[in-house]
């Protein structure tokens, strides 16, 4: 008997080896691992920004500054918006402040506290040039032209130091052809400020008329930058400065800039001696004061707080703080 034997040979070519085939998987998993690397980096360069810190970090930062920067003991109030992350941070700083011996007399979230008369309802908190600042605002029917207060009316000798922004008029400068000068300039008369342009006649003129008035207050007496006179004015009552006591220098400055203002009451045998201060926040202290008086028979005690004027152009404060000073009329 005979049996045919047919061997079977089985081949395959060398790219459909084992070995290839792991190589060829290999490669295949490393090449989605360049995809995912990629795509990596393209998120990373869309996102990239510059970051804040946050939470206990950040409060632990601000608090380190406000320890190093006024001498003890410091009183504070610590004002943020209402979003819940403003409103951790806030407490997380208050917490901080009190476990290194600070007072914090008040946490603000989101409008200024019910105890400072005359400020809710004119006021809002908002965050404008990295900040959250207070604002004057113009959208409201009545309270335009008004006065805050804060803390005791008992309160005498002291400083008060804020920095105020005036928001830009939007009015166009004397050069541009769109701004309307004179008898188109007269046809508008829906506010003080059109007036004041019909009787200056220029645009120049209407720009500044739209700036607000806007200072502090101290031991009830205003220190006041008027946008429309381009002036600076030391008084104790406004309807009556004719009468009462006042003083009131040349002061030019812009909206749309920033600046600090300080005004110092004392109470001296001579009455109330009054100093103020101003220039342009970031710029070095000026040595000498920008205006001063002495009150016979002045207010000796009130409240510190501010005055506004914005029918036209909103106001910014920040950086507010109340400092004591040493009674008389010995004066660094």
């Amino acid at each position: 008997m005979t049996h045919d034997t047919t061997a079977t040979t089985t081949t395959r070519d060398a790219g459909g080896s084992p070995a290839w085939d792991r190589i060829r998987g290999a490669l295949r998993d490393l090449g989605m691992t360049w995809v995912l690397l990629a795509l990596c980096v393209l998120f990373s360069a869309l996102t990239w920004s510059e970051q804040q810190p946050g939470g206990a970090a950040a409060a632990r930062g601000v608090a380190d500054d406000i320890i190093a920067a006024h001498a003890a003991p410091q009183r504070v109030l610590v004002a943020v918006r209402g979003q819940p992350d403003d409103v951790a941070y806030a407490d997380t700083l208050a917490e901080i402040l009190r476990e290194r011996g600070a007072t914090v007399v008040g946490v603000v979230k989101g409008e200024p506290p019910l105890p400072w008369i005359g400020m809710r309802y004119r006021y809002v908190v908002r965050e404008v040039d990295g900040s959250k600042v207070l604002v004057k605002i113009t959208t409201i029917p009545k309270g335009t032209r008004s006065q805050g207060w804060m803390g005791p009316i008992e309160l005498h000798d002291y400083s008060i130091r804020a920095d105020f922004r005036a928001a830009e008029s939007g009015v166009g400068k004397p050069a541009d052809p769109a701004t309307a000068t004179g008898a188109d300039a007269a046809k508008t008369a829906g506010s003080d400020a059109d007036a004041f342009a019909k009787a200056f006649g220029n645009p120049a003129a209407l720009e500044k008329a739209r700036m607000p008035d806007m200072g502090l207050i101290a031991q009830r007496y205003t220190l006041d930058l008027m946008g429309a006179s381009q002036q600076l004015q030391l008084r104790t009552w406004p309807p009556q400065v004719a009468t009462h006591f006042s003083k009131t220098v040349p002061f030019a400055w812009e909206a749309g800039k920033w600046y600090t203002l300080v005004l110092e009451a004392r109470t001296s045998p001579e009455g109330a001696v009054l100093r103020g201060k101003v220039w342009p926040r970031g710029e070095r202290e000026p040595d000498e004061w920008t205006i001063e008086g002495v009150h016979a028979d002045g207010n000796l005690q009130g409240s510190p707080g501010f005055f506004g004027q914005s029918k036209d152009s909103e106001i910014f404060i920040d950086n507010v703080s109340v400092s004591p000073v040493t009674p008389g009329n010995k004066q660094p």
